[in-house]
């Protein structure tokens, strides 16, 4: 393992129980028949769910995959290091937000945090290339040169195609 990063997302979880109180108190509160009540318990499940699998991102970096897994591992990327071009670290905006999704820069992988590491990956036999923004350095402390000056994050080169 060249590198392993994980980065918990204590603000997410802290909104995703909140919202899930929040259902509960005026699920009780409020007098309603059963169906509402079955719908708030259905919704508090889907808030619990989402809080524990976006509760944290790993990045890892071996000797052939890169691996980004949130939570428990039930949603995970991986991409073979021979397909990715090079990376750079970037800012991120804060309104980029939380989870998986894709921005105008390409999808991120995202719990909290701003400062980024950006990947560039080979996606088929005609070199067309996806830009994939992935989290979890918030001091991102794996840039830096090698003895030849070639500046790499967690050992993968920085391009500047990216």
């Amino acid at each position: 393992m060249r590198y392993k990063h994980t980065q918990i997302g204590y603000l997410i979880i802290f909104v995703l129980f909140a919202a899930t109180v929040f259902v509960a108190i005026t699920g009780i509160a409020a007098p309603s028949d059963r169906g509402v009540l079955v719908i708030d318990g259905i919704i508090e499940l889907i808030l619990l769910i989402c809080a524990i699998v976006f509760s944290k991102l790993t990045i890892k970096v071996g000797e052939a995959t890169l691996h980004a897994c949130f939570g428990i591992g039930l949603i995970c990327k991986k991409v073979p290091l021979s397909e990715i071009l090079g990376c750079e670290s970037i800012r991120i905006r804060w309104w980029d937000g939380w989870g998986i999704h894709l921005t105008p820069y390409g999808w991120l992988y995202n719990v909290s945090g701003l400062d980024a590491v950006a990947t560039c990956c080979v996606m088929d036999e005609n070199l067309h290339w996806e830009r994939t923004i992935l989290t979890a350095s918030p001091r991102l402390s794996g840039v830096r040169p090698t003895p030849d000056n070639v500046w790499t994050v967690s050992g993968l080169p920085v391009s500047s195609r990216c």
